[in-house]
């Protein structure tokens, strides 16, 4: 039987010990407990069905408000590579997961990504095939994208903007942009950010915003300076938000009507905090609590400057926050809205009170930077990539839960967090990755149904469901399958 494709990296997993199969020895299993797991099975999979008709993984940091967080919940136990795909070009952006189909599973968790100097990009199958690849005029630098109904967007730095079929990859339409007769003028580097079927936001090399629908530029907008890092967009698709570069001495952030592409509102910071050149990062919308964070990093990797303002544009109170380490990121979110989270440029992650702005913890991960942002799960848990090629999984507290490792890479990107809580991540040297969770396998017993007994939580690594001779999966009775605490007896 096999359980995992692709090339196995499973010694480079640090945690506790495993192999990528484990037999464990069962008691005695209660007659009765079966028709229970059939109906729990049977409802597992009509809540992922329907889960499936929600963008999963639209765009780098997860959506186009740059939160970083999901409601999917990743594994808390060592993991394993699943498989590897070899994309022949650097992935220096963030993979995307797309689930378009509510029946057919092999259309579920399709996988996107560019690839860098290959100028294309792929799509690939949950198990690691390739679905399709589209090659592109030029070198695509950031990230690709989605809409709500699957149309996969990309630009490249040609001055290209591709409307790609998510089931062919056949481009659907492509935008030119003509700003410019230099392509180094006319180029996209960041991230595309969706705002709606056949609608994305994206900006060139000539300080220009464009809103472009079914291939037509329907908006603009002139900034100040080159746009460097992706947009963040209200959940509404009428607001846009971006950081410009450091000018007149101070930091800045301009809110822009993405219907008319007049300015709303620019925010000038104070003066005297940063100064020279300026790297921009993605702006982070925390709309329940009408608030946006950025981080102003000025070529340096001694200090940054996070800042905080409301959605009308005034500073909030205990903002901006001077931090001793260089960051270059879109911040994160806790799934209360409480915390955001920060990677550096000097090794360490940092949770920071998103009302106070007081740092309430700080991780080191040992590799010389941190250039992606970090995604956070539903439960809390932080999950982020290092120049050393290392995948790191927090706790709340800052605490390590897992980490998987291969000094062969270097992670540039996001990773994203797929729908059964594995995770996804690219690395320069072209490799896609999928990592998974240590399964669990418990045998049949032909006669447990005249039996009476428990499986005890010390036999349950936390699975969230066993095999019984190859048979459908059941789910462990008797206590929680995210961590093995009892619950209830079985």
């Amino acid at each position: 039987m096999t359980l995992f494709g692709g090339r196995s990296l499973n010694n480079r997993a640090v945690g506790s010990p495993g192999t990528p199969a484990s037999v464990l020895p069962c008691k005695r299993w209660r007659r009765g407990a079966f028709a229970g797991l059939r109906v729990f099975w049977l409802a597992c999979a009509a809540w992922a069905l329907g889960a499936a008709s929600a963008q999963e993984w639209a765009c780098s940091n997860h959506d186009p408000q740059r939160t970083g967080r999901t409601a999917r919940v990743t594994f808390d136990t060592a993991p394993f590579l699943k498989w590897e795909a070899q994309t022949s070009g650097s992935i220096l952006g963030s993979p995307i997961v797309i689930s378009t189909s509510l029946t057919d599973m092999a259309q579920k968790d399709i996988l996107a990504v560019s690839c860098g100097n290959a100028k294309k990009v792929c799509a690939y199958y949950p198990g690691g095939k390739l679905k399709w690849e589209r090659a592109t005029t030029g070198s695509i630098w950031g990230s690709p994208a989605y809409a709500p109904d699957g149309t996969v967007f990309a630009a490249d730095g040609e001055g290209y903007v591709y409307a790609l079929n998510f089931a062919s990859g056949a481009v659907n339409w492509s935008f030119r942009n003509t700003t410019s007769t230099l392509s180094d003028e006319r180029r996209f580097l960041a991230d595309v950010t969706p705002r709606a079927n056949n609608s994305v936001v994206c900006g060139d090399w000539t300080q220009k915003l464009c809103r472009i629908d079914s291939g037509v530029a329907v908006a603009s907008h002139a900034l100040t300076e080159y746009v460097g890092a992706p947009f963040t967009i209200s959940a509404d698709g009428a607001t846009g938000y971006q950081v410009l570069r450091y000018t007149a001495n101070r930091d800045r952030l301009r809110s822009i009507n993405l219907n008319t592409g007049a300015q709303n509102w620019e925010y000038a910071g104070i003066p005297g905090y940063g100064g020279g050149g300026m790297q921009m990062a993605a702006v982070c919308l925390d709309e329940a609590n009408a608030r946006a964070f950025f981080v102003s990093n000025h070529h340096e990797l001694r200090a940054s400057t996070l800042w905080s303002v409301t959605t009308a544009g005034a500073l909030r109170p205990n903002f901006p926050k001077t931090l001793s380490m260089a960051s270059y990121c879109a911040p994160a979110l806790s799934p209360d809205s409480q915390t955001i989270y920060l990677t550096t440029l000097t090794s360490a992650v940092l949770a920071v009170d998103a009302n106070t702005a007081a740092i309430k913890w700080w991780y080191d991960t040992g590799a010389q930077a941190v250039r992606g942002s970090a995604v956070v799960d539903g439960e809390g848990k932080i999950a982020f990539g290092d120049s050393a090629g290392t995948v790191h999984c927090l706790d709340a507290a800052g605490n390590l839960i897992w980490k998987y490792e291969d000094p062969e890479t270097v992670i540039t990107g996001t990773p994203a967090i797929l729908d059964n809580g594995d995770v996804i991540y690219g690395t320069t040297n072209g490799r896609l990755r999928r990592l998974t969770r240590l399964p669990l396998l418990i045998p049949y017993v032909a006669n447990a149904a005249a039996m009476d007994g428990t499986l005890s939580p010390s036999e349950w690594d936390g699975a969230t469901s066993v095999v019984l001779n190859g048979l459908t999966p059941q789910a462990n009775p008797g206590w929680n399958p995210l961590n093995g605490n009892a619950v209830a007896e079985a």
